[in-house]
């Protein structure tokens, strides 16, 4: 029996477009990762006070936060180790203690930031990976794509740049369309599955293996401990 994890913003689209851009070394040495998950007060396991989740330390925070910590780890490397965290409450929710958090993280002289709050006016997950000869932005969600190459600090340079990057937006939008209009969308969770299932049919290994499911679970250990400080200290424990 083969066993794996979801690990579905991994396979995005985007996502794993950006993957092949830094393995051939467009970006340079990547030196920076920023993922920021935004979800609106209106989400299904949030508002939901009877939802599992809140039965976590961290709550709804803490179910989400894998995807950043095994997306900053699959662009930084293996070595991935918790810094710092922040977190807050903004809405008015009696069951939740904590609907914001940002936390750092560190591979050798990289870091990575993750954002999450349930505070925001729309869903939206966006991943920035900054090298030092290039950087690039994507927005999972709408499926954008932009990438950032070197210019001249130059008036007439910013306005071909703002061109080139009006470009990269057009031509994100035009494929999304295709796709919708052809029926080949696949979001990350499709891309998941059919990688598991040639694992399968293949004798291959499954897409994420339990290995580096087992690890994200250790950052995510010790986040939820730090978490946990963070909300005693500030006076409204986890009952």
């Amino acid at each position: 029996m083969k066993a794996g994890v979801v690990h579905n913003w991994v396979v995005e689209p985007n996502i794993s477009r950006a993957k092949s851009i830094v393995k051939e070394g467009v970006l340079g040495e990547v030196i920076n990762i920023e993922v920021e998950a935004l979800n609106t007060k209106t989400d299904q396991m949030l508002a939901n006070k009877d939802h599992w989740c809140h039965k976590l330390v961290g709550g709804r925070v803490s179910e989400m936060l894998p995807h950043p910590i095994y997306l900053i780890k699959n662009f930084l490397g293996p070595d991935l180790s918790f810094e710092s965290l922040n977190v807050s409450k903004v809405g008015d929710y009696d069951w939740v203690n904590s609907d914001e958090l940002c936390a750092t993280f560190r591979v050798g002289n990289a870091f990575g930031r993750a954002y999450a709050s349930f505070n925001s006016p729309r869903d939206a997950i966006f991943v920035n990976i900054y090298g030092k000869k290039a950087y690039l932005k994507t927005d999972i969600i709408n499926s954008t794509f932009v990438l950032f190459s070197e210019r001249e600090n130059k008036r007439w340079s910013k306005g071909f740049d703002s061109l080139k990057q009006a470009g990269q937006i057009t031509s994100s939008t035009v494929n999304n369309v295709v796709k919708i209009s052809t029926g080949t969308w696949d979001s990350g969770v499709d891309a998941e599955i059919k990688l598991y299932a040639d694992a399968l049919k293949n004798d291959g290994a499954p897409p994420v293996t339990v290995d580096e499911g087992l690890e994200v679970t250790k950052v995510l250990e010790m986040m939820t401990l730090a978490i946990d400080k963070a909300e005693k200290e500030r006076g409204n424990p986890k009952n």
